[in-house]
Order: structure tokens, then sequence, then C-alpha cells
């Protein structure tokens, strides 16, 4: 069975964000921004509402530098929309 690593994003607040139209606009515009979508072929990110969910194209094998290669990563898609976002 193949194993996967997946980042689960929310936006918290997103209710507040989305009664302001330009508001919505400039969230949207920092998502198309981030670092994830520079590394098409190694990790993809389906974004439905406030919602991100980035994941490794390949299969995670049990080499632990593998694992926490992707694992790194994550956390790097995740502090990306954080500090992009701390405006909001």
């Amino acid at each position: 069975m193949e194993q996967r690593l997946f980042l689960y994003l929310d936006i918290l607040g997103f209710t507040d964000i989305i009664k302001k139209a330009s508001d919505v606009e400039g969230i949207y515009k920092i998502i198309d921004d981030l670092n994830v979508f520079m590394h098409k072929g190694s990790f993809e990110c389906i974004v439905f509402s406030d919602t991100l969910l980035i994941y490794d194209t390949k299969p995670v094998s049990s080499d632990s530098r593998e694992i926490c290669r992707s694992i790194m990563w994550m956390c790097e898609f995740a502090q990306d929309l954080l500090y992009r976002s701390i405006s909001f």
C-alpha cells in the first residue's frame, strides 16, 4: 500500500474575511503566490473555499530521511501561508 503525506490547512476567520470583497481577492492572491506552487511535480495543492490540501505527489517510502523531508516541506508551506496572511 502506498503511503502519502498531506497537509490540511483551514483559514480561520474566513467568514469575517469574505464580508469585504477586497479581502477575499487579497486572500486568494496570497494563496496563488504560495511557495507550494513553485514545486510542481513534487507537491500539489488543491484549494476549495477556505481550505488548502497540499500533498506529496510521490509515495513516501519507509526511509526516515524521505519522510522528514516531506514533513519539513509541509511545515514550510504552512509557515508561508501564515506569514503572508498575518495582516488579515
